[in-house]
């Protein structure tokens, strides 16, 4: 087989062939970015585990904000008391820390406020 036929054969064999893996055994891909369905839901002791100690703190009756002052953003955490008194997270919201700034994405805050505290 010559010309375009064994050009396209071997094209096509090469896309079945698995291809080779330059990972190292054990190594894992990068985390996924972290999303706010990660930390909705989190007691007040998993929350202070995964995202520390928060900058600022206020609570008001029945909910709560936590702040989290960052290099590239404010996050802003809300929870709420459900039985038992316990305090969950809510939502989250993100400020830019300079004027002017853009909004930055949760993802970045998160995961800016995750490193922070050693997760």
């Amino acid at each position: 087989m010559t010309g375009p036929a064994a050009l396209f054969a071997a094209s096509a064999l090469l896309a079945l062939t698995p291809a080779q893996s330059t990972e190292q055994p054990g190594a894992s891909a990068a985390a996924p970015a972290p999303v706010l369905a990660d930390i909705v839901g989190l007691g007040e002791a998993e929350a202070r585990r995964r995202l520390g100690a928060p900058d600022l703190e206020r609570a008001e009756g029945v909910g709560a904000l936590w702040t989290y002052r960052l290099d590239d953003c404010a996050l802003l955490v809300f929870l709420r008391r459900g039985s038992g008194d316990a305090l969950k997270i809510t939502g989250a919201e993100t400020s830019p820390r300079r004027r002017g700034e853009a909004r930055p994405e949760l993802a970045v805050c998160l995961r800016e406020a995750m490193a922070r505290s050693g997760r």
